[in-house]
């Protein structure tokens, strides 16, 4: 939703930071979603801002979304979400914590998280390891040389933030408190500088292990982002090189559905993949076989 002046804009804001903004959204999950209404109010806690994750966790934030399934085909059911509050990734992390990610959620719905996928928090081993193993996937398929050199130019500026501002030798992985600025502002957990090191070490030996494999004899160091990516030197974002995605990658089954504020509303209708009919093309391939 976008506004068409700066006075709108201001508005807008208002009225959704004041929470008089109505907001519904449908998702398509893992699973049988249960068919009486669902309330999930775990606060959730931003992991780190640099790569996007969040968990539930007693450290986060209040959190308050309501759930009401509208459809299940027999493998995934169809649910309306209404989040009370606008937290980063709210909706998803919610879904996880309840055991019903999002069927195509590249981050909430991953082996990376343990085997219940992060279900009420139960088998995840660390968070560093969780970031580790994402970072692995998206990178380490196709051409994992060039994958993972990506992954090192978007990495190196954590390390070098990480550098100036090193936390104490004794808690390399020391976790920051929470600042009260902004309602849905949470604080990015940082790593020490010899934590991203060390993480920095493993993506080069992985990058040279791959390069090798692949009959390449040059190293991250030899090929540098600019000569794969164009560069704008006023633009902090053109240092994190990363490959473009695939398509399917650029879809996920969690849809706006609606926003109503006072005196106006702005509805969607429903996506393709809402429909209770609606099959995966991978079951529709499956049963085609059969």
């Amino acid at each position: 939703m976008f506004a068409r002046s700066a006075s709108k804009a201001r508005e807008l804001e208002i009225e959704i930071r004041g929470r008089k903004v109505l907001k519904e959204y449908v998702c398509r999950v893992q699973g049988e979603f249960p068919s009486d209404p669902v309330e999930c109010s775990q606060p959730i806690l931003i992991v780190s801002h640099k790569i996007g994750l969040c968990r539930v966790s007693p450290e986060g934030k209040p959190c308050h979304t309501d759930f009401c399934r509208l459809s299940y085909n027999g493998e995934t059911s169809v649910v309306k979400c209404l989040p009370h509050t606008g937290r980063m990734h709210q909706i998803r992390v919610h879904l996880q914590w309840l055991g019903y990610p999002i069927v195509n959620d590249p981050v909430y719905n991953h082996s990376a998280w343990g085997p219940n996928r992060g279900k009420k928090g139960e088998g995840i081993s660390s968070v560093d390891t969780v970031i580790r193993e994402l970072l692995m996937a998206e990178f380490g398929d196709g051409d994992g040389n060039s994958q993972l050199r990506a992954v090192k130019c978007s990495f190196q500026p954590l390390l070098e933030i990480d550098a100036d501002n090193p936390k104490p030798a004794e808690a390399p992985c020391q976790r920051e408190t929470q600042s009260q600025i902004e309602d849905d502002t949470d604080t990015e957990i940082k790593s020490g500088a010899s934590h991203c090191e060390a993480l920095s070490t493993e993506l080069d030996a992985l990058c040279d292990s791959t390069a090798r494999a692949d009959g390449i004899s040059r190293t991250v160091d030899d090929v540098s982002c600019k000569e794969s990516c164009r560069t704008d030197p006023d633009c902090t974002e053109c240092g994190l090189c990363r490959p473009d995605p695939q398509p399917q990658d650029l879809v996920m089954y969690l849809h706006a559905l609606r926003y109503m504020g006072p005196g106006w509303e702005y509805s969607s209708s429903m996506p393709s993949w809402a429909r209770e009919d609606w099959k995966a093309k991978e079951q529709i391939e499956q049963e085609t076989k059969l």
